[in-house]
């Protein structure tokens, strides 16, 4: 899926969209009186527990709609580990668990370099995506 360019161009995008607005539903919970502890605890339970289960059902989801993945599931496991350990998620979860603190905020995970670098990349002089702007 990764070799396919436009197709690491549409994530690399969404990431960097995900980045600039990281704190917005964040913000809007809080804003609404959510409480701190039902946030902590929500996310205590959420965090463990989705993530075997998003990654078994897009593992399912390939196999089941994908007559490539379907021809070779063990194929799918092997680059879905390879995923899970590469660059693109590796710490994802343990920066996941930090939304379980109490009094955590998205913005204390400063991300302002990875921005600027991924704007540059993306949207500079010679940017990937600047073949796709209007």
């Amino acid at each position: 899926m990764m070799t396919d360019p436009e197709v690491r161009q549409l994530l690399n995008w969404h990431a960097f969209e995900e980045l600039e607005h990281k704190s917005v539903a964040f913000d809007v919970y809080r804003a609404a009186n959510g409480p701190e502890w039902l946030r902590v605890w929500m996310m205590r339970i959420a965090v463990p527990l989705m993530t075997p289960l998003l990654i078994l059902s897009t593992l399912v989801s390939i196999v089941a709609t994908d007559p490539v993945g379907r021809r070779q599931p063990v194929r799918i496991l092997r680059e879905t580990w390879q995923l899970l350990r590469g660059p693109l998620l590796k710490g994802a979860f343990t920066e996941a668990w930090a939304f379980t603190r109490w009094g955590f905020h998205p913005d204390d995970i400063d991300t302002t370099a990875l921005l600027e670098k991924w704007s540059e990349e993306l949207f500079g002089k010679d940017g990937e995506l600047v073949g796709h702007l209007r």
